[in-house]
């Protein structure tokens, strides 16, 4: 199907079919691929009309979410794609005969009471609008539901905590890297979602290639133990030959790829080539021999059958927060009095006297959650409360953290600057001030002077009036020639020779 928008561009609308079979996020979506138009299955397909017509909501929305697809992918972004799909809903509902508005009201209110979405979605989701606005608390929750499908889920399922990182000098085949703790530290979240394979592969992975490597599983994420002070990978593994490769006795290895190197040194006198200060992690690969030896012995999280008590025991151990704490830190973490800053850079929330880390805690929720009942929803006091949600109401709460920094910090400057300005206005003053004072008494000075030398302006002004009378009389007889220097002469120099030729005032 052919449709042309307002500005002229062709948009080639997939041929499509509707699925109602889910909740969907603002009532429609599609697939990735086009082929499918979702639309919530508690919108009516139908709505009767006072004046005895029938109207298709199905039609209208359908035309709206393949027109918005068509138009993300000739590369426009979310909105301007919306907008123009509007249009073409709009177009279609008047074309049929039926008043838009009462049609539009219609749509929002039931957009306005399906905000909620909490089942399962088609693992082909599209989520790329959530991508375009940046909206990552939803894009999150709906990447969680796409993957708690039911007949997509893992045949498997093991979930699976095995160390996999320690801090410290690591030799690679040509060369040794320092890789300290806080390296790893900004590493971590790189991890979420890296593919688990079996042995590395030869070339970095793409998305070229990834279809044709035996991807077992996914990470989930990277935790921090401070007790053994390693990095545990939380993964699941959804093959039964990579499950027996790792009850047999393999480990896994990271694969990470460096953003930035320092130069070498030496650390506990050992002698390195380079220092990695960034990078991000590519895969996890299950393998015979891992390069650190204390990445093996698996912790199967979900599965009690054939746990040892020492296993059992490290569980318990790494999950004393992140289990034990879930109920009570989303009972705090209600209002912004909870939260705690800490130069504007981590929020803390304070749970029986003990203050965690908010970005750790929600890390630790994550983690727990395959642990206590493998979704992604805690039931708090009756109501339901969803780790999207937590991370939204997270955000919120340092996005307000971090406005209040800004305006305080604004009003500093600001004060700074009105004070600058203030100091440079006062020395300004000062300056005219001392200017002016100078001016004066220079003034003063010089009147001073001409009263001591007995010539005043009255005086000079009867002096210049009797020479030019003197002069003017002399050129009229012709009998004298006289040669006016004064105004070469000084005030006090012109007085006595006034006084030589015609007498003194008195």
């Amino acid at each position: 199907m052919e449709l042309r928008s307002k500005s002229g561009e062709i948009l080639n609308i997939v041929d499509f079919g509707i699925n109602a079979d889910f909740e969907i996020p603002w009532a429609g979506g599609t697939s990735v691929g086009g082929a499918t138009v979702y639309l919530d299955r508690r919108i009516p397909r139908y709505t009767d009309l006072p004046d005895g017509r029938r109207r298709e909501n199905w039609k209208y929305l359908a035309r709206h979410e393949s027109s918005e697809f068509a138009r993300m992918a000739l590369g426009h972004k979310y909105q301007p794609a919306h907008e123009g799909a509007t249009e073409d809903e709009r177009d279609l509902v008047i074309e049929d005969g039926f008043d838009w508005p009462a049609y539009q009201a219609d749509m929002l209110e039931f957009v306005k009471e399906l905000e909620s979405f909490n089942t399962a979605l088609p693992a082909d989701f599209n989520d790329q609008a959530e991508k375009d606005t940046r909206e990552w608390a939803r894009y999150e929750k709906i990447e969680s539901l796409k993957h708690n499908r039911r007949d997509n889920m893992l045949p498997v399922g093991k979930v699976i905590r095995m160390p996999c990182m320690r801090s410290g000098v690591v030799q690679y085949k040509d060369e040794k890297v320092l890789v300290t703790k806080n390296a790893l530290d900004a590493m971590s979240s790189s991890a979420h979602g890296i593919p688990i394979i079996i042995e590395h592969p030869d070339s970095p992975i793409t998305h070229e290639n990834i279809d044709k490597l035996p991807v077992v599983g996914r990470v989930s994420g990277l935790q921090y133990n401070d007790l053994d002070e390693c990095w545990y990978a939380d993964f699941i593994v959804d093959d039964e030959a990579a499950v027996k490769l790792l009850e047999d006795g393999y480990g896994v290895s990271t694969a990470w790829y460096p953003d930035q190197y320092a130069g070498g040194g030496t650390y506990n006198n050992v002698v390195y080539d380079r220092e990695l200060l960034s990078g991000k992690y590519e895969h996890l690969a299950i393998v015979a021999r891992p390069r650190y030896e204390m990445a093996k012995n698996p912790i199967f999280v979900n599965s009690k059958g054939g746990q040892t008590q020492d296993t059992m025991s490290k569980i318990n151990i790494s999950n004393t927060r992140s289990g034990s704490m879930i109920g009570k830190f989303l009972k705090k973490i209600v209002s912004r009095e909870e939260i705690k800053t800490n130069a504007g850079e981590e929020m803390f929330v304070e749970i029986d006297g003990q203050e965690i880390g908010l970005a750790d805690a929600i890390e630790q929720i994550k983690s727990a959650k395959l642990m206590l009942n493998g979704t992604y929803e805690y039931d708090v006091d009756g109501v339901k409360v969803s780790v999207g949600d937590l991370i939204a109401a997270y955000k919120t709460l340092k996005k307000n953290a971090d406005d209040d920094e800004e305006k305080a910090k604004k009003e500093k400057e600001d004060k700074e600057k009105a004070d600058k300005e203030k100091k440079e206005n006062d020395e300004k003053a000062e300056k005219e001030k001392a200017d002016k004072e100078a001016a004066d008494k220079e003034a003063a000075d010089k009147k001073e002077a001409a009263k001591k030398n007995g010539v005043d302006e009255e005086t000079e002004a009867s002096l210049m009036q009797a020479r030019f009378n003197a002069i003017e009389e002399a050129y009229q007889k012709g009998d004298m020639t006289v040669e006016d220097n004064s105004a070469c002469l000084s005030l006090h120099e012109r007085a006595e020779i006034g006084a030589r030729l015609y007498g003194s005032k008195k």
